[in-house]
């Protein structure tokens, strides 16, 4: 059982949000990132599944 909210946010995010992508570099990791941070931004049942999945709602 995971504690940590924030471990099922980089789960997804490296599962799903940037799932099978190869960077360039850094610079490119950091953007791809970004962006995988902005779209689940907008998952609000996501987000709160995170949450409930470690009992705090």
């Amino acid at each position: 059982m995971r504690l940590n909210p924030d471990e099922d946010v980089w789960n997804y995010l490296k599962n799903v949000g940037m799932k099978n992508l190869c960077c360039q570099g850094l610079d490119h990791l950091k953007t791809e990132l970004r962006k995988a941070k902005e779209q689940l931004r907008h998952k609000t049942q996501i987000i709160k599944s995170f949450f409930r999945e470690v009992g705090l709602v």
